[in-house]
C-alpha cells in the first residue's frame, strides 16, 4: 500500500511517565552548582544519580546518592512517597548518604529529605515506608547539602576527632530558663574532658548537638537522626535527671554509628538517674551495649532500677538482650 505524503502513519510514542522522569532529572541537575558532577547509574538499585562535590574546581572526595521520584497529583506541599524496605536497608549500608527528591510536576517544585535523618520507624514490619519530603530544593540548597554530606561522613569517624564538641543551644525549657539543664549537662560531661567538650556556639564537626526548644529537647549526632525528648514537669525540677536523659540519647546516637566505646562512657555517667533508658524502646539496646563491653556495674544498676518498677514492660527485653550478646555468661552470673 502506498501512503500519500499527508496520510497519518503510526509512530512510536513516549509515555508520560518517561517525560516526567526526564524533566525531574533535568530540574534536579539544574539546581546543582555548575562544578558539581552528577553521575548516572547504569543499573538502578534505588539510586538514580551519584553527585560528586567540587569546591574551587577541586575534588573534595565527598559524594551523595540521589533517588528521584516524580509526582503529577496533589498540592505539591511536603509530598510523600513510599520507599521499599529493601531499598532503605540498602541505603543504610552505603558509605555515602542518600538524598530522596520528589519532583512535583504541576508546580515544578522539588522537595527533598535525607534518608539517614528519617525518624523512628513505627511500623518496621511493612514492605515499604512512607517518606515525606519537607524541604524545598532550590539554588540556595547547595551549601546545606554539602554541610550534611560532610557531617554524615564525619559521623562515621567519631573516634578520630576527639574530644567531640557537645553543642548546647536554646533559651527556654517549659517556659523557664534553660540554663539549669545546660549547667547539669556540662557538670556531668566535665568528668570526660578527653572525650567531650561543651560549647555554646561554633561547634567543630563532627559534634553532638542538644537543641532545647521549650517543650522538647532534640539530642543526637550532627549528620544523624536526633531523638526527641519530652517531659511532664511539675514543681521542682531535677536537672541532674533531665541531663541524664539527654546524655543517654547522645550515647545511643554514638552507638548507632559504631562508636560504642564512647556510648558506654556516656551511659556509665547516667544509668543511676536516667528515665529514658527505662523505656522499652531503648532499654534492650542499652543492656546489650553494656553487656558487650562488660560494663557490669552500670548494667546491674540499670537492671536493678528496672526490676524495682512493678510490671515494667522491659523485663522480657532485658532477658532477650542478655541472650543476644556475644558473651553474656559473665554478666548473667553476676546478676544471679
Amino acid at each position: 500500500m502506498i501512503y500519500g505524503r499527508h496520510m497519518t502513519r503510526e509512530m512510536p510514542q513516549r509515555p508520560r511517565g518517561h517525560v516526567n522522569e526526564t524533566w525531574s532529572i533535568r530540574a534536579f541537575e539544574s539546581l546543582l552548582p555548575a562544578e558539581w558532577l552528577s553521575h548516572q547509574f547504569e543499573s538502578d538499585y534505588g539510586i538514580d544519580r551519584r553527585v560528586e562535590i567540587f569546591e574551587d574546581q577541586t575534588a573534595t572526595g565527598h559524594f551523595f546518592n540521589v533517588q528521584l521520584k516524580s509526582q503529577t497529583t496533589g498540592s505539591g506541599q511536603s509530598p510523600a512517597v513510599a520507599i521499599r524496605r529493601s531499598t532503605l536497608n540498602y541505603w543504610a549500608e552505603l558509605r555515602d548518604p542518600t538524598l530522596i527528591v520528589i519532583a512535583h510536576e504541576p508546580t515544578r517544585a522539588l522537595w527533598f529529605r535525607w534518608s539517614h535523618l528519617l525518624g523512628h520507624d513505627e511500623n518496621p514490619d511493612t514492605k515499604s515506608r512512607q517518606v515525606r519530603c519537607d524541604e524545598v530544593l532550590d539554588e540556595e540548597s547547595a551549601a546545606r547539602l554539602r554541610e550534611e554530606v560532610v557531617a554524615y561522613r564525619l559521623a562515621q569517624e567519631l573516634t578520630h576527632h576527639l574530644p567531640l564538641d557537645v553543642y548546647l543551644n536554646g533559651a527556654t525549657l517549659y517556659g523557664e530558663s534553660a540554663s539549669g539543664l545546660k549547667r547539669a549537662i556540662g557538670r556531668k560531661l566535665s568528668s570526660l574532658p578527653s572525650f567531650f567538650r561543651v560549647v555554646h556556639g561554633n561547634p567543630a564537626m563532627p559534634y553532638l548537638q542538644v537543641s532545647i526548644e521549650d517543650t522538647r529537647v532534640m539530642a543526637g549526632l550532627r549528620g544523624n537522626y536526633s531523638q526527641q525528648i519530652t517531659w511532664e514537669l511539675h514543681g521542682e525540677r531535677d536537672y541532674s535527671a533531665l541531663a541524664s536523659d539527654v546524655i543517654a540519647s547522645l550515647a545511643l546516637s554514638c552507638a548507632s554509628v559504631g562508636a560504642e566505646d564512647l556510648a558506654v562512657r556516656l551511659l556509665r555517667l547516667v544509668v543511676s538517674d536516667t528515665h529514658t533508658l527505662l523505656e522499652a524502646n531503648g532499654f534492650g539496646y542499652a543492656v546489650a551495649l553494656l553487656a558487650r563491653h562488660e560494663a557490669t556495674d552500670a548494667l546491674l544498676t540499670l537492671v536493678r532500677r528496672t526490676a524495682a518498677v512493678e510490671g515494667h514492660p522491659a523485663r522480657d527485653i532485658a532477658l532477650a538482650a542478655f541472650a543476644s550478646t556475644p558473651s553474656p555468661r559473665a554478666v548473667t552470673r553476676t546478676v544471679e
